[in-house]
């Protein structure tokens, strides 16, 4: 990375700290000004007069008479920082702070949900997020609706935040430390912090967003520039700015892996939890380090990253040959590897759409937005990477694919078979598992089980930042996981203490350095990557992940292992059009994906956790285990807008609903997902338990309006399979659970305790009761079954409190019998009912 690159990202990521400075201190002045003499102070050195230009002169005013040489990146940030807001700044009012303009700002605005224009709606009330640091969050920080002293954002919060940033900034090392150790550290304390507290704006991008966006825009002119020899940047960005923005300068490139599901699941149930973890986390990381590989090749620094997750990335580059050059290396010899390695399982799509400046700000010359630029670029690169899977490989792969002896064939002749995942390999080696006898397995299979065991060390809710992950030029083939890089070569993940691993970098052993959920700042060549990792803690004497055996243990009533696997509904659609014409502009599409990111593989640790900052909810009300817990679960893998979670069954179904109610409050209700659940015995093979969720989470999909949930799995009814149990979550939650089986558990005592308040119930008895609900739509005569059923159970005797209890069960169950809608919640509580009361004894 040369250091003229260096200066300018830094002079665009911090461009704007003057807003952070201006809010939290008295004084005089512009925010370009006084953040300028801030960074100044801060970094004490006259290398960085670059840098303090583009701080300094980032608005018109100021840079048309700065006096500053022609090849100032000062012009590139002023232009980036139009591109990234949308705005063109000479057009709008003066950005000055004098007595004319100060009424415009209200520097007390909170940062606004990017849902408020997300699927705008004027009758919806706004919601806003009270000001703090991401530390400070520890639980959800969802957005509210704005109470004008609550959320008044005065020098009062503001100070501490500052305070904090600014040790942050003095700990870092600006002439050895990477850009994105800055990045982290804006990140930490600036999400929550509003860019813009113009009136005349929605104030919904935070600071960080902005400034990241204005740093990838700024990287991708300067590197095109370079490309083209251009070095005159006041003309080419501040005289003559119409030329350029029209000028396809920019490549919005999209990577989207496939047979990832294939990869994850299709192993034995022998280590199970271990290897999908494993695998799991491994795609997670190979997914990150192709995005840094292709950056690193580029010249550019991770702001340039603006999504990544489930399986898909977009990355903002610049149109040049070199850039494209990379995208077309990073695709060819990452598929090259994958065929070598795992065959035809795994494929990395990469496509790119050439963009203008007025493509990704919507159109700067025009204050009325009559068309969505930035979601047409979606579309196209969407459209590309469609069309492109269908013709995988390259006229050179196919030929080899095709002659025997080829290196990407060498999979098919290896004489011993993987026990773990049953692809050939000449590289067998036993696998002790606990309690268990060895296994043979495949190199590759061992080192993605020894990532599932460590797992839990970076998820250690104490925090322990010593623990990294390394990618490092050698390591031990079958321990540690291989990785490839865009020489040819390979690379191996492995955990290490920090310390360790900046040694390693030092002597040239080191790659780079992950840490996962960490701030942690300092470290050269340290990127912070949030991950969805949450798992229950094991038994004491239980080392490294827990299995699905102990997790199967804390199931309430029947012992089975409960499978999620939930979608956001409609996620390609929303990056299409999503946002009205007048709304559309980079830095909010990059504030979507940042939300939604953040949600799935940030927030939903902390709803594990019990920490949601919302009532937990809970099948059965019924004084036991009522107190907020961490959930008895694993999350195997949350993406971008998906996830798959394991634990007891009872839990897994209950979190479900805490991961929709939390889905919806983090939106404003604008987004949705749709989810299927089942129930399985432990030692059922994990391909098929994902199968199975996975159809029926097609199925909650296919349900009018999707925000569903479909539950247990097919039946075979009139020569065809279908599932009864799909709902709407509210149906699920109110119909199913609040209603049907609340009365279910408050007039039944399924344990048959004598002088209890509640009817005596056996097993046998609500399984009667199932059979004849399930029957009564097609059979008229088993309402009159019903009835004599019913009849049998009238209590005896003087207990007048029984009595009663039972005419209101009689009376209801009638009602419910002749409305289909009841009918069919009750079947799916009877069920409920059965599972939470049903003992290991009555397999």
């Amino acid at each position: 990375m040369d250091e003229m690159y260096r200066k300018l990202a830094l002079g665009a990521v911090l461009h704007d700290i003057g807003k952070l400075v201006q809010r939290a201190l008295p004084g005089e002045g512009s925010h370009s000004r006084r953040g300028a003499e801030f960074i100044e102070e801060v970094f004490n050195t006259d290398e960085m007069k670059e840098v303090i230009e583009c701080i300094k002169y980032h608005h018109t005013e100021e840079l048309k008479d700065a006096g500053i040489p022609d090849q100032s990146p000062a012009y590139i940030v002023w232009e980036a920082d139009n591109i990234a807001a949308g705005i063109d700044r000479r057009k709008k009012i003066s950005t000055q702070d004098d007595d004319e303009n100060l009424h415009r700002f209200k520097k007390e605005l909170p940062l606004y949900s990017i849902f408020n224009s997300f699927k705008y709606d004027a009758n919806l009330p706004e919601t806003a997020y009270p000001l703090k640091t991401m530390k400070e969050s520890e639980e959800i920080n969802f957005p509210e609706r704005v109470d004008s002293e609550r959320f008044k954002a005065d020098s009062t919060k503001y100070y501490p935040i500052l305070n904090s940033f600014s040790r942050g900034m003095k700990e870092i090392n600006i002439h050895i430390d990477t850009l994105e150790s800055v990045l982290r550290l804006l990140e930490t304390h600036l999400a929550y912090v509003p860019s813009s507290t113009y009136t005349g704006e929605i104030p919904d991008i935070s600071l960080f967003n902005h400034l990241k966006t204005t740093c990838a825009v700024a990287g991708c002119m300067y590197r095109y520039f370079e490309n083209r020899n251009i070095t005159d940047y006041r003309k080419a960005c501040f005289e003559e700015t119409a030329e350029f923005r029209n000028t396809e300068a920019f490549l919005l490139a999209s990577g989207d892996f496939s047979g990832i599901q294939d990869f994850i699941y299709t192993i034995s149930s022998k280590g199970a939890m271990k290897s999908l973890r494993g695998r799991s986390f491994y795609l997670e990381i190979l997914a990150e380090h192709i995005i840094d590989e292709i950056l690193l090749e580029t010249g550019l620094c991770r702001a340039n990253l603006i999504y990544s997750g489930g399986g898909h990335f977009y990355i903002l580059l610049p149109n040049t040959p070199p850039a494209k050059d990379v995208l077309e290396r990073a695709k060819r010899e990452t598929n090259r590897w994958f065929l070598r390695r795992y065959g035809l399982r795994v494929y990395l799509e990469l496509a790119w759409q050439e963009a203008s400046a007025n493509d990704l700000a919507n159109d700067l010359e025009r204050d009325i937005k009559t068309e969505n630029r930035m979601g047409e670029i979606f579309r196209r690169v969407s459209a590309r990477v469609y069309k492109n899977k269908i013709q995988r490989y390259e006229k050179e792969d196919l030929k080899a694919l095709m002659t025997p002896e080829s290196s990407l064939n060498s999979l098919l002749y290896r004489e011993r078979e993987c026990a773990v995942c049953g692809s050939s390999s000449s590289e067998i080696a036993p696998l002790r598992l606990e309690e268990e006898e060895a296994i043979q397995v495949c190199a590759g299979c061992m080192g993605v089980y020894a990532l599932g065991d460590h797992l839990p060390r970076l998820d250690d809710v104490k925090g322990n930042p010593g623990v990294v992950l390394a990618v490092k030029a050698n390591g031990e083939e079958g321990r540690d996981p291989v990785i490839p890089l865009l020489t040819g070569g390979e690379a191996y993940l492995k955990f290490e203490e920090a310390r360790k691993a900046e040694e390693g970098l030092k002597r040239g052993e080191c790659i780079r350095i992950y840490s996962i959920n960490r701030h942690l700042t300092g470290m050269n060549y340290s990127t912070n990557l949030w991950a969805g990792i949450y798992n229950a803690r094991g038994e004491e004497t239980q080392k490294g992940l827990i299995d699905f055996e102990t997790l199967v243990s804390r199931s309430r009533g029947i012992k089975r292992l409960g499978v999620l696997r939930a979608d956001v509904d409609n996620l390609g659609q929303a990056f299409i059009s999503g946002f009205e014409n007048q709304f559309v502009s980079l830095a909010r599409y990059s504030a979507l994906s940042y939300s939604l990111s953040m949600f799935f593989k940030f927030e939903i640790n902390k709803l594990c956790r019990g920490r949601g900052g919302i009532p937990q909810f809970r099948l059965i009300k019924d004084g036991r285990n009522n107190e907020t817990r961490e959930r008895d679960l694993v999350i195997v893998y949350s993406g971008g807008d998906d996830v798959f979670i394991v634990g007891a069954w009872d839990q897994v179904l209950e979190f479900a609903v805490d991961m929709r109610e939390a889905f919806s409050l983090f939106t404003n209700g604008k987004m949705t997902l749709s989810a299927g659940f089942g129930l399985f015995d432990r030692k059922f093979p994990v391909s098929q338990m994902a199968r199975a969720t996975g159809l029926l989470e097609e199925l909650a999909k296919e349900n009018p309006e999707k925000d569903s949930i479909a539950l247990f799995g097919m039946e075979y009814e009139k020569g065809k399979t279908a599932n009864s149990h799909t709902y709407r979550w509210k149906e699920f939650t109110a119909g199913v659970c609040g209603e049907k089986l609340a009365k279910l558990n408050e007039w039944f005592d399924v344990e048959e305790n004598p002088g209890g308040g509640k009817l005596p119930c056996s097993m046998a008895f609500l399984y009667r009761l199932l059979h004849l609900f399930k029957g009564i739509s097609s059979e008229r005569i088993n309402v009159a079954r019903l009835a004599y059923m019913l009849a049998r159970r009238e209590p005896r005797g003087d207990r007048q409190d029984l009595k009663n209890i039972f005419r209101e069960m009689r009376s209801t169950l009638y009602g419910w019998a002749s409305s289909q809608k009841d009918r069919k919640e009750l079947v799916t509580a009877l069920n409920l009912m059965i599972y939470l009361n049903r003992k290991e004894r009555e397999k």
